[in-house]
């Protein structure tokens, strides 16, 4: 393989991810997402939230959840939690796209992954202007991906050794749990908002 890689390996499954120019089947999944977010997807997010049923969410997943978003204290918790939601938002609106995978860019002068979508500008334009004009989190008006804890140039694992600030342990569950499918992205988004309407 020419191009430089990084192999993770989760769960007895081996994943390669290439760096280079974002490719073009990336560039359709960023631009569904952003389509679909600019449609009002979040809004509709927040006004429906609590009349979902949220029985096929495990309490297995729920505590996860529940320890993420109860991580938050004055001062820690809030990137990860912003992350979190970031993610799945992700995965619920482009289930191929992997949310492991956090900067792509198409500019050779720039780190990027092949397969990798552009989290920053996501949040930036929408998670984090949504997140603050509900009052569902405290969060800073710059992105959640200036924090340089969650903005080092590899993917998302238990291999991240970044210092993050909250429970890594339990983000990296949620995260191998929406990659797996084992955990469903439209439930777990509804009760995180829910977590925060009531927080």
């Amino acid at each position: 393989m020419k191009e430089n890689y990084i192999d993770i390996h989760t769960n007895n499954k081996k994943q390669i991810f290439c760096q280079g120019i974002q490719s073009n089947e990336t560039r359709k999944r960023y631009d569904l997402i952003n389509e679909k977010l600019l449609s009002g997807y979040l809004e509709d997010k927040i006004n429906y939230c609590e009349s979902k049923d949220l029985s096929e969410l495990s309490q297995e997943s729920k505590i996860l959840l529940e320890n993420i978003t109860n991580s938050v204290t004055s001062e820690l918790g809030r990137a990860l939690v912003g992350l979190t939601f970031l993610q799945i938002v992700i995965k619920d609106i482009c289930p191929e796209q992997c949310i492991r995978l956090h900067k792509g860019c198409s500019n050779k002068g720039h780190f990027s992954g092949v397969d990798w979508s552009s989290m920053r500008a996501i949040d930036s334009n929408f998670i984090t202007p949504f997140l603050r004009k509900y009052g569902l989190l405290k969060l800073n008006s710059y992105d959640l991906l200036m924090t340089r804890s969650i903005a080092e140039n590899y993917p998302y694992s238990t291999l991240y050794n970044a210092e993050i600030q909250g429970p890594f342990n339990d983000w990296m569950l949620i995260v191998d749990a929406i990659e797996d499918k084992s955990l469903n992205a439209d439930l777990a988004i509804d009760y995180i908002v829910s977590l925060l309407k009531n927080k």
